[in-house]
């Protein structure tokens, strides 16, 4: 059992209540840091990718909601009329976001799981850190930390249970689990409908393990994903990316540390950044130094992590095999929503584009 946390900060947040754990260090003492001039509290590039691309009429589901930072911003900034559905396994976590929520009268809008998304459905092990937020179900690296068991979910049994609903937005930041939740969702990764993803990554716990990395992620891709923005990790890596032609569209400070978010990044560049194996020693003029000049200083400060966060997306899915052309129903209603959107659609495989040709023939 995890010591439960009763003592809060009550703070505005972006025009909502939280109560933040006083003595909590993570994602809570970023919380009680004011902004200054700052726009987000943390994690600028995903807030801003939520900012600008969720859309009122999304359903929500965040995996690992921790204590409500995304959750509450969501529900305060967008008043969707669709449920979120978040699963968070910490229950000192769990506790301070059920205390924001209704204290903001918002509980009745919320599905809060206790728990995490892993590629079974049964018990895992939750390895435990200082920071809620660093907890993980992944052995590497965790081995000689204390765990809890917790229960777990396959993401397509998680929506069987817990959702009438498929997500349309889904957010998660869980500490290299991503390639376990991609190994339980088959089933939602190859339905149709519109879908977002945004993610942290953490290509560093797979490089041992390439080909899980790789099929994992090459499932989103064949099943009509593409990749809208890849973030950098440590530094802008501007002449890494303009080498394989990108320029950033957006850069962003995060105490010591810079990030550049670039758009459309291709497949092949996809893999090649995040397996990059390759030690880069971070230069002073590279990072704000000035933030902790004695860490700067390390001889060995650097990483071969040179991406971070990831948004993909399907705007609409047609997966031929799943059924016959004759089966269509409603074919002219069909076509008219797919010719509104076809701009938008990635026909990267053959199979798309065989979809493509038999509608322009109906």
């Amino acid at each position: 059992m995890i010591d439960q946390i009763t003592v809060y900060v009550e703070k505005k947040i972006h025009g909502f209540t939280m109560f933040i754990p006083r003595n909590t260090p993570g994602v809570s003492a970023a919380l009680r840091t004011p902004l200054f001039f700052r726009k987000w509290h943390r994690e600028a590039e995903f807030m801003d990718i939520i900012l600008e691309n969720f859309k009122q009429e999304d359903l929500f589901c965040e995996i690992g909601s921790n204590i409500g930072y995304v959750t509450l911003y969501i529900l305060s900034m967008f008043q969707t009329p669709n449920p979120l559905l978040c699963i968070e396994p910490d229950e000192r976590s769990r506790l301070a976001l059920m205390k924001s929520m209704k204290s903001n009268d918002l509980d009745k809008f919320v599905t809060l799981v206790p728990g995490v998304i892993a590629n079974k459905t049964g018990q895992v092990k939750l390895y435990l850190s200082r920071k809620p937020n660093l907890n993980s179900i992944l052995e590497a690296g965790n081995k000689d930390k204390p765990f809890i068991l917790v229960n777990s979910y396959t993401f397509d049994d998680f929506l069987t249970n817990f959702s009438e609903k498929r997500p349309t937005f889904i957010k998660m930041d869980i500490e290299g689990a991503e390639i376990d939740v991609f190994e339980g969702m088959k089933g939602y990764l190859t339905s149709p409908g519109v879908s977002k993803i945004l993610m942290e990554l953490h290509p560093n716990i797979y490089i041992n393990d390439e080909e899980r990395f790789r099929s994992s992620f090459q499932s989103l891709f064949e099943n009509g994903y593409k990749l809208r923005y890849l973030s950098s990790a440590g530094t802008y890596e501007t002449d890494i990316f303009s080498k394989l032609g990108y320029s950033p569209k957006r850069k962003y400070n995060d105490g010591m540390w810079r990030r550049a978010l670039y758009e459309n990044v291709s497949r092949d560049h996809f893999f090649q950044l995040a397996l990059n194996t390759k030690f880069r020693r971070f230069k002073l003029g590279e990072i704000n130094w000035w933030v902790n000049p004695i860490k700067a200083l390390r001889s060995n400060l650097g990483s071969n992590k040179l991406i971070r966060t990831a948004f993909f997306e399907k705007t609409m899915a047609i997966i031929f095999g799943t059924f016959q052309l004759h089966e269509l129903k409603e074919a002219i209603f069909f076509r008219t929503c797919f010719n509104k959107q076809k701009e938008n659609i990635m026909l990267a495989s053959e199979e798309m584009q065989f979809v493509k040709m038999c509608l322009d023939i109906i």
